[in-house]
Order: structure tokens, then sequence, then C-alpha cells
């Protein structure tokens, strides 16, 4: 996450970069849960691409939430905060 966040603090304006962490954590985390579960299920499952589309899906948006956007909202807490200072 700390690559994520000097990677947005270098081209994101001061005033949207909250904005913009949180969203692109959001959605790597989609997107590479989304490929794996697919590329999981396909190859090691073996089972047909429609059948895995909607609950590898699930799973990808259950990682955004709970990886991306409270993983992200808990980093930015305790960079601004004295608590780990």
């Amino acid at each position: 996450m700390k690559f994520v966040w000097q990677i947005v603090n270098k081209y994101v304006p001061e005033n949207m970069t909250a904005g913009v962490f949180l969203t692109t954590l959001i959605l790597g985390w989609s997107i590479g849960v989304f490929a794996v579960g697919m590329l999981f299920c396909l190859v090691a499952a073996g089972a047909p691409i429609d059948q895995c589309i909607s609950n590898v899906m699930c799973i990808a948006l259950y990682a955004a939430i709970i990886f991306g956007l409270f993983g992200g909202i808990f980093y930015l807490y305790h960079k601004d905060s004295n608590f780990c200072k």
C-alpha cells in the first residue's frame, strides 16, 4: 500500500489523493482476485466459464471491499495519526 500511496501522491493533486488511492486499491484488488480466481476455476477445477464468472466476481468484489476499501482506510488512518509514530 505504501508503494501505491507514493505513486498517487506523485501524480495526483493533494486534494484528490485519498479518493484516488482508495479507488486504485479497490480496482487493483478486484481485478487481481478476479484474474486469479478465473484462472483457478478454469484450469484447476476445469469448470466451464459460465459457471465460474458469477462466483468469482462475487469473491472479487468482497475482496475489493474488505482489503481495498477497508485496508486503504486503515492505512490512511494509521499514516495520518500519531498512534504509529
